[in-house]
């Protein structure tokens, strides 16, 4: 086998908007830049050509995802976030000792059902490496898994399609002065969509103060209805815009004057990096791993999750756009430096190839 024969193994594909998709995407297409052999397998989202995609409910994956392993026989198995993911992963370990199985978890295990998160934790003790993408979930790690099995920080990367401003506000027909603020993620958790709830509440009291403005919500999932009857009921149809699911999130991001991540629960948020790169002004909450990257006052706004300071930063950035301009060249410059996918890929092939 070959020493740097990778199969990534991930639940979703980059047909599916999300960190753990961009992640997995991300980091298989730099890995084989730096000729690493490296397959991804996902169990929904995939895109042909680019992933290798096994449908089906998560006992039906585990299954078949085995015995894809079996035919490629790689090196090193690197599964991302979930049991099903995993649990292959550890099956093919079972059989053939001398791979190397990788772990990243992209969110605090809190958030997992109890018995889920019992399972993942007797599914990592078997890994040899365990990646977290923040020092808080690696802290809580270290007490879930035996001292044999390795846990290290790897925070992820960021890429962002170029686009310009005004181009993109033309294409989505966004009238000249309007204010924008934009929001990207899925719409599955409810402490992530508990956030977005939040942040809509928020937008509609700043826009109270400021009617030509507007918030894009991009992304899908099953609470999407929800939010719409949510807006819907508030008669804010015209100035907060659910966007749905989209294959092409760029436009609206290139087109916001600040990007606004509110959310109860996170890993370190991948679109939070790509506004960051994207030179957008950031309001974040205080969650996870976003102050680790955010520094308040310089690369962005941390709040707390309170509709009072969420409107005071809307107002703050709204009525000085040299601090935008300010914060998002710092931010930007924060993420080119210390967050790019080449340096990990790096970092990940230095674990592959590690004894």
């Amino acid at each position: 086998m070959d020493q740097r024969k990778v199969a990534m193994i991930s639940p979703y594909g980059p047909a599916w908007i999300g960190g753990i998709s961009s992640f997995a995407m991300s980091l298989s297409d730099n890995l084989r830049r730096l000729g690493v052999d490296c397959e991804l397998l996902v169990n929904i989202g995939g895109i042909p050509g680019r992933t290798t995609m096994l449908r089906g409910p998560k006992p039906l994956f585990v299954i078949r995802a085995a015995i894809w392993l079996l035919r490629y026989r790689p090196r090193v198995l690197h599964a991302h976030a979930h049991w099903h993911t995993l649990l292959p992963a550890v099956l093919y370990k079972t059989f053939h000792r001398r791979v190397k199985v990788v772990f990243t978890i992209h969110t605090p295990q809190a958030r997992e059902p109890l018995l889920s998160s019992w399972f993942i934790s007797k599914l990592m003790a078997k890994c040899d490496v365990v990646t977290a993408v923040s020092d808080e979930i690696a802290r809580d790690l270290r007490s879930k898994v035996p001292a044999n099995v390795t846990v290290k920080k790897i925070s992820p990367g960021a890429t962002v399609r170029v686009g310009a401003y005004l181009e993109s506000r033309r294409f989505l027909a966004i009238p000249e002065g309007c204010f924008v603020a934009t929001f990207i993620g899925p719409l599955h958790w409810p402490a992530k969509v508990a956030g977005v709830k939040l942040l809509i509440h928020s937008f509609e009291g700043f826009s109270n103060h400021v009617p030509e403005s507007r918030l894009l919500v991009v992304g899908g999932g099953p609470y999407l209805r929800e939010l719409r009857t949510l807006v819907a009921a508030a008669r804010a149809d015209a100035r907060i815009v659910l966007v749905g699911e989209t294959m092409d999130p760029a436009p609206y991001l290139h087109a916001c004057d600040v990007y606004a991540h509110i959310s109860f629960m996170e890993g370190l948020p991948l679109s939070m990096l790509e506004a960051m790169l994207a030179r957008k002004a950031v309001i974040a909450s205080r969650v996870g791993a976003i102050p680790e990257v955010l520094e308040d006052g310089k690369s962005g706004i941390l709040v707390r999750n309170n509709e009072t300071e969420i409107v005071a930063a809307l107002s703050r950035l709204h009525a000085d756009h040299h601090l935008r301009d300010s914060l998002g060249q710092v931010g930007y410059e924060t993420v080119a430096h210390h967050y790019t996918w080449d340096l990990v890929a790096q970092e990940f092939c230095s674990i592959y190839d590690g004894a």
